[in-house]
């Protein structure tokens, strides 16, 4: 995920040292939000050296079927995901979300890491809305709470890290729930999911870089792995972040479809999407997942 310009600045440094870089990463996956490429186009000239066993999937079905979506095969990818019972179409955005936070709450009393991923600021932050409402009618929240700008935190909450903050051992990407909450001192103690306690100071409070984290984007969750992921699909989903978001879990991924999303489109029928699964998922899912937005080095095109 690094940007060209920003290798070549290592890769200079590393030829002044007498220094080599090693690599690691996966073309398939997210790309940098900078010009990139640099990764698949070393792939196309030099050997390398690549993981070809998959330690994270616990079904032998699903470990088969995401490797035919890395390779592109779409159509067996989601005739399997089908045959499984992991698709959902909601006819609105509003209905896939209330499905998939339907699905979520069923979840919480097996005390399970459930990750909520979609593409959207938008929409993480809608889900985020709905999943802490669950919490709260729930009565899984703490009873005090400690705003911080337009946020609310209780102890249970979920929360992520947004931004490296390394004198305070606070990594971006981090995830875990509100321990305890000191509404003097306005700071938090997180348990992340390693078990390990983290100290949130009132200054990383107050420039935002704590947030609710029962929902996240895409790009936030690559590197991480969840017991199960809940993945809101939309019109702009595409082949890297899908294989993103579809590889996190562990035992169950489930896809929750945005059909409205598609209506744009003349050649899809969406008048009776949620009782047709077959045709639509195709149509859906079908278009999206095959459309790459890989990077290129300039001298490839």
């Amino acid at each position: 995920m690094v940007g060209t310009r920003a290798l070549a600045r290592l890769f200079d440094a590393a030829d002044a040292g007498g220094s080599r870089l090693i690599l690691v990463g996966d073309p398939h996956q997210l790309q940098s939000i900078e010009a990139g490429g640099v990764l698949r186009g070393l792939e196309k000239r030099m050997p390398t050296i690549g993981l070809t066993e998959n330690r994270r999937q616990k079904h032998a079905w699903e470990r088969t079927t995401l490797a035919d979506l890395r390779a592109g095969e779409v159509g067996r990818f989601l005739t399997a995901y089908q045959a499984h019972g992991r698709i959902h179409i909601g006819d609105t955005a509003d209905s896939a979300k209330q499905q998939l936070i339907s699905h979520w709450s069923t979840q919480l009393r097996f005390q399970r890491d459930v990750a909520i991923l979609a593409l959207r600021r938008d929409d993480v932050a809608d889900l985020n809305r709905l999943a802490r409402q669950e919490m709260l009618n729930g009565r899984r929240l703490g009873s005090e709470a400690l705003i911080v700008g337009d946020r609310e935190f209780r102890t249970g909450d979920r929360v992520v890290c947004l931004r490296n903050q390394r004198a305070d051992d606070l990594l971006n990407g981090m995830r875990g729930v509100v321990a305890s909450i000191d509404p003097e001192a306005r700071s938090v103690t997180v348990r992340l999911t390693d078990g390990t306690d983290r100290a949130v100071p009132t200054n990383y409070l107050d420039d935002g870089h704590l947030d609710h984290g029962y929902a996240m984007t895409m790009h936030k969750t690559q590197g991480l792995t969840a017991d199960e992921a809940l993945v809101l699909a939309t019109d702009d989903l595409y082949q890297e972040a899908g294989y993103t978001a579809l590889s996190r879990a562990r035992f169950d991924t489930r896809v929750y479809v945005v059909a409205d999303d598609f209506s744009d489109d003349p050649s899809i029928d969406l008048s009776h999407a949620s009782e047709s699964q077959s045709l639509s998922v195709e149509a859906l899912l079908g278009r999206t997942l095959h459309r790459s937005r890989s990077d290129a080095l300039a001298i490839d095109r």
